[in-house]
């Protein structure tokens, strides 16, 4: 095995597992609902398994040329905010259930799957953006 195989190795007996969210939409209809926490939340639930962490890249949608439905660009809940102004805000809506941004390395943010999230209920309850 060379060195890499063998890094991969240990790494699988040690149990450091990621899991990583490349991408999470929530249609404009839906937005300012919470509902991107409650379902991230749910997702890391069901899907951490005995992973040792959970990797998020914030990125605000408008800036992505990502298109809606009907081709048109998304609209933008974020008004005319540039994109750093928009991704803080995202981290801030994230940070709402656990993660924490890594230093140095801006806006990725990480958490323990084990650590304790509000519920589904709260999370729907509060509809801060």
């Amino acid at each position: 095995m060379s060195s890499g195989e063998d890094d991969c190795q240990s790494q699988k007996r040690n149990g450091n597992k990621l899991l990583l969210f490349n991408h999470l939409v929530i249609s404009p209809e839906y937005r300012g609902r919470n509902l991107g926490l409650a379902v991230m939340s749910r997702l890391i639930y069901h899907f951490a398994g005995d992973s040792n962490l959970v990797v998020i890249h914030p990125f605000p949608t408008q800036y992505s040329g990502s298109a809606h439905r009907d081709g048109e660009p998304e609209p933008s809940p974020y008004g005319d905010m540039s994109i750093e102004e928009a991704t803080n805000k995202l981290v801030r809506h994230w940070a709402q259930i656990g993660f924490e941004q890594v230093s140095g390395h801006w806006p990725y943010m990480i958490m323990s799957p084990t650590r304790n999230m509000p519920s589904t209920a709260e999370l729907l309850k509060s509809n801060s953006v």
